[in-house]
């Protein structure tokens, strides 16, 4: 008979231990530990909707809106429950957000209970949003991802959150360029040259004001040599080839490292 191998061996400043050993100590993740549940992220959303509608402490009125929003939760709590259950659950979440609804538990909560039944799914988000009376610009507004709304389909939100998307886009793109120093249009087109047209003052054309302009920037006011002996000094005067010769060398001669002044 083999002996058991033990759980953890020494090596150092750290222990070696079997595959499983590994695996079955190791700390499930934040995602193993709380999966999503779009149900409870839909119930999170209602109790949203509820806070907006409502002042502090938030309670919901004694009214058919207060009912229908009672409604859509119980749908998607007997989604995550299941089979069963769904009473207490409703129950304990009416002490928050409605307590007069277990006061009169069976005017409000029981017709829910029995249309509800045995159900497994929730509702649809439109008919969810139908239930609730939830716009787009308060879905939007609010940030709702899991209902849908009661004035626009499916195929027309999608179509008006691709536009709202292009003009969130250019509006932001519009304010990193005026962060980064661009000037607004209508200020670039003020200060153009088709709107302030100094040729006029001048008595020109365009034409001739351009190129008086392109003369006066392109006049020598710099020393400029190139490879050939043909170099132009500042006067404007052409230079000795042995002058613009020694004057390269001497440039060259300044970008060099000292590493390299020295190996010559």
């Amino acid at each position: 008979m083999s002996p058991v191998p033990p759980a953890a061996v020494p090596f150092g400043f750290a222990e070696l231990c079997n595959r499983k050993d590994r695996e079955r100590t190791r700390k499930p993740s934040a995602e193993a530990k709380r999966p999503f549940q779009r149900e409870m992220h839909r119930l999170r959303e209602i109790e949203k909707v509820i806070r907006d509608r409502t002042s502090a402490p938030h309670i919901l009125p004694h009214t058919v809106e207060g009912e229908a929003l009672i409604k859509a939760a119980a749908y998607a709590m007997q989604a995550m429950q299941g089979d069963g259950g769904l009473q207490p659950v409703l129950r304990n979440w009416c002490l928050r957000w409605a307590p007069w609804a277990n006061i009169h538990a069976a005017s409000v909560l029981a017709p829910i209970l029995s249309q509800i039944g045995g159900r497994r799914r929730d509702l649809t988000a439109d008919s969810c949003a139908l239930l609730i009376k939830l716009t787009l610009a308060d879905r939007w507004r609010l940030k709702i991802a899991t209902i849908g709304s009661c004035d626009h389909s499916k195929a027309q939100r999608a179509k008006l959150s691709a536009q709202r998307k292009r003009v969130m886009d250019k509006e932001r793109v519009a304010a990193k360029r005026r962060a980064e120093g661009a000037r607004p249009r209508a200020e670039y087109e003020a200060r153009s040259l088709s709107s302030t047209k100094p040729w006029e003052a001048e008595g020109v054309s365009r034409r001739t004001w351009e190129r008086k302009r392109a003369k006066a920037v392109a006049s020598p006011s710099r020393l400029d040599t190139s490879r050939t002996s043909d170099a132009v000094a500042t006067n404007g005067t052409a230079a000795a080839p042995s002058d613009a010769v020694a004057m390269n060398k001497a440039r060259r001669e300044t970008h060099l490292s000292p590493s390299r002044r020295k190996w010559r």
